[in-house]
């Protein structure tokens, strides 16, 4: 809902407002790093949230499913494998 896009719309601006810089402003090659990384976790966990959500998405939550956000980038294989652990596939 929309409670969801908010919040993630908050961590996202925090985490950039407080991401270190050079004296030029530009972010440490660290802080684009982690702020590219949390920018992918948050991608994937809302559309994790929605396919758990919504019954027409819930094919991502399948093997064939996880499989194509690898595919897209949405997930790298070591999420994916994480996934098929906890969903015993």
């Amino acid at each position: 809902s929309r409670n969801i896009q908010g919040s993630m719309s908050d961590i996202q601006m925090v985490m950039s407002a407080r991401a270190s810089r050079k004296w030029d402003g530009a972010y440490t090659s660290d802080a684009e790093r982690f702020l590219s990384d949390m920018s992918h976790k948050l991608r994937a966990y809302h559309i994790l949230f929605w396919a758990s959500q919504a019954r027409r998405y819930r094919i991502l939550l399948t093997d064939r499913g996880l499989s194509r956000m690898v595919a897209k980038g949405v997930l790298t294989n070591k999420e994916k494998e994480a996934f098929d652990l906890q969903m015993g596939v």
